[in-house]
């Protein structure tokens, strides 16, 4: 509340201006401000309520993994292993064992937005002008961040030579037969491909290959996948 009153330009009492100043910096010497005095910092509450409100509004982003945090991180796993063997009841395994480890680092990116708030957005009652910075900043991050998950992917599929113009039941069924390990499979599209190329595709039988989902948490079903 004293990072809200400071922004829209309220007077704090001695206690808001103490608890902004601890908040920001983390200790009571100085504080983090733009040329204008304005605290440059949102405070962690207000970031979690935007992450948490992208994930609600932003199925892409619900459905992906996201990890917040600001160093570089390195995930080993084993790259190559030997197989099991076969051996008679009895006898010794055979020591042929062989395990090479590799790396994937994840490296963040940073995602921003900013909000000019006018007179009236700061003569808002505070609960308002909260659920206002949130919703604003949620809404344009969360698009940011799809789109960049969306991009990431298509590169990823492009250098893999998956890219086809004009989808047919044989190109869906050999799409699913590239996963593996899969538990759970979402499909991703544009409204556009799904009423031009998707919803008008049939099986070898003839019946529709999409078919709606009645409970409304996805739009429909590919041979079981949302």
């Amino acid at each position: 509340s004293a990072w809200l009153k400071h922004i829209s330009g309220r007077a704090l009492t001695e206690t808001e201006q103490r608890a902004l100043t601890t908040g920001i910096t983390g200790s009571t010497e100085g504080t983090a401000t733009d040329t204008s005095g304005q605290a440059l910092y949102v405070p962690t509450e207000i970031q979690n309520r935007i992450f948490d409100l992208i994930s609600v509004k932003h199925s892409l982003v619900a459905d992906v993994t996201t990890l917040n945090s600001n160093t570089v991180i390195d995930i080993p796993y084993a790259d190559n292993m030997s197989e099991a063997d076969i051996t008679d009841e009895g006898s010794a395994a055979e020591n042929g064992a062989s395990l090479s480890m590799g790396k994937l680092t994840l490296a963040g990116k940073e995602f921003t937005a900013w909000i000019e708030l006018t007179y009236a957005t700061r003569k808002m009652a505070l609960p308002a002008l909260e659920n206002f910075i949130v919703t604003q900043l949620a809404n344009r991050i969360g698009d940011k961040v799809s789109k960049d998950v969306v991009a990431t992917v298509k590169g990823a599929v492009a250098n893999a030579g998956y890219v086809k113009d004009g989808m047919t039941f044989a190109d869906i069924t050999a799409m699913f037969g590239e996963l593996k390990r899969n538990t759970q499979t979402i499909i991703y599209m544009t409204r556009k491909t799904l009423f031009t190329q998707i919803v008008s595709l049939v099986g070898t039988d003839g019946h529709p290959l999409f078919q709606l989902d009645p409970t409304g948490k996805a739009i429909g079903h590919i041979l079981g996948a949302q």
